[in-house]
């Protein structure tokens, strides 16, 4: 499980570059998903560890396959929730650097 953990990582890794306001990411740090300041590109990077980090949770008690493809799904839920909920300066401020 492990090594798919790592490569589960790695590929967030390859697609957080691509997303335009994050473009100087060079890896993740799997441990400080929590340390967060109020840069927007900062608080959309700290969720996006934490939604991964629940996700391999949920992953691994289903018993299932990780599946980057499947988590940016999730993403891509969450973003939709948050757009009907959040106040939009709100939900752009934190969205937009994702672009998901």
């Amino acid at each position: 499980m492990f090594k798919i953990v790592q490569d589960f990582w790695k590929s967030l890794e390859r697609w957080l570059p691509s997303r335009p306001l994050l473009p100087g990411i060079n890896g993740i740090d799997k441990l400080d998903a929590v340390r967060l300041n109020s840069k927007p590109e900062n608080i959309s990077l700290g969720f996006c560890k934490l939604a991964a980090r629940y996700y391999i949770f949920k992953i691994k008690l289903k018993e299932k396959n990780l599946n980057t493809s499947t988590f940016l799904m999730q993403l891509k839920h969450y973003e939709l929730v948050e757009r009907e909920t959040l106040p939009q300066k709100e939900f752009y401020s934190k969205w937009k650097p994702l672009q998901t």
